[in-house]
């Protein structure tokens, strides 16, 4: 079982079905898990140093502080993106876009004999 530098601590809360709604469609728009958008949005907020970090494990990957500030930098990074892409051309051109970005990074791992996530 790997070990993380600070310890997770299941937290519980209760949402209201619009907002839980929001919080799914936006983690489906992103690609992402309701549950490690909802661990981004806080951790960025609550970041103990006032620098946005990861504060524990999201998967395999990530099993160093420099590594995990590298996958935060690229969350916000693609969230701010999508974001932005959203609110200027809308949300249907946005999925088109989601989906081809999508299909062209499953190509590249493809082509470099990697598995895709």
């Amino acid at each position: 079982m790997k070990s993380s530098p600070m310890p997770e601590i299941p937290y519980t809360v209760r949402l209201a079905p619009k907002l839980l709604e929001r919080i799914e469609k936006a983690a489906r728009e992103r690609a992402i898990s309701p549950r490690n958008l909802i661990r981004a949005v806080l951790t960025e907020h609550f970041g103990g140093d006032g620098r946005p970090s990861f504060a524990g494990p999201i998967d395999e990957s990530n099993q160093h502080p420099s590594l995990d500030q590298i996958l935060f930098d690229l969350t916000r990074t693609r969230l701010t993106l999508q974001h932005l892409l959203d609110h200027q051309v809308g949300s249907e051109a946005t999925d088109q876009i989601r989906q081809t970005s999508q299909q062209e990074a499953e190509r590249y791992m493809h082509r470099l004999g990697r598995r895709t996530i």
